[in-house]
């Protein structure tokens, strides 16, 4: 069972909520072992592809994995900079 003493978010892949198509990434929040419906990553991250393996390393910076066309091989890794809001 997972356990969290803080609150936190799980960011996984799916293709069962059909969005841009493939596998696209999504976010759940979690507050004491409870889960919040996922919410769809916006942007320019999910795309007609696979996108997965989503990582936030800071703040606003992170990667992920996808199988992109214009990618240098079967699954690459692209890293991303949020915006500020």
């Amino acid at each position: 069972m997972f356990r969290s003493t803080t609150d936190s978010a799980l960011y996984f892949s799916s293709d069962i909520f059909t969005r841009k198509g493939g596998l696209d990434i999504y976010s759940s929040q979690v507050n004491r072992n409870e889960f919040s419906a996922p919410t769809h990553l916006e942007g320019a991250i999910n795309s007609s592809s696979d996108d997965f393996a989503y990582q936030e390393i800071e703040t606003n910076k992170g990667c992920f994995s996808s199988n992109r066309p214009d990618g240098k091989g079967s699954d690459d890794i692209y890293s991303f900079k949020k915006k500020p809001t």
